[in-house]
């Protein structure tokens, strides 16, 4: 961890590889996920910054700091490399508000089991 004013970075951590979309409306991370998030963000943080993406095929993914789509980032493309890096075959950065701490709420166009999100930092 490394910290300069109120902008906390933090060693790259996977809160989700590989797993199933949720579909078209936004839902609160749970489960392990959840748990990984709590673990890599303080309950001081209220922006969250890191990767979203996919890991096959052409998907779109959006994460949100409530369930009606607060301060949305989404990434919708079509693979872009021939081999993964970092764990994704096509990503964005991301950076969005945490409305209630520790809490991010994320969507997807479909419920195929290819998505991936990693956070690298947040802000207090």
């Amino acid at each position: 961890m490394f910290q300069t004013g109120r902008n906390i970075s933090v060693n790259d951590t996977n809160v989700f590889n590989n797993i199933a979309g949720p579909g078209a409306t936004y839902t609160a991370l749970t489960g392990t996920p959840l748990t990984t998030f709590q673990n890599t963000v303080g309950p001081l943080g209220k922006m969250v910054r890191g990767t979203i993406g996919v890991t096959n095929g052409n998907r779109a993914i959006a994460v949100a700091g409530d369930a009606s789509g607060l301060g949305a980032v989404s990434f919708a493309g079509a693979v872009i490399a021939a081999t993964a890096i970092n764990g994704f075959i096509a990503c964005a950065p991301f950076r969005a508000p945490l409305k209630t701490a520790q809490l991010l709420y994320w969507q997807s166009n479909d419920t195929t089991t290819a998505y991936r999100l990693n956070v690298s930092g947040y802000e207090i």
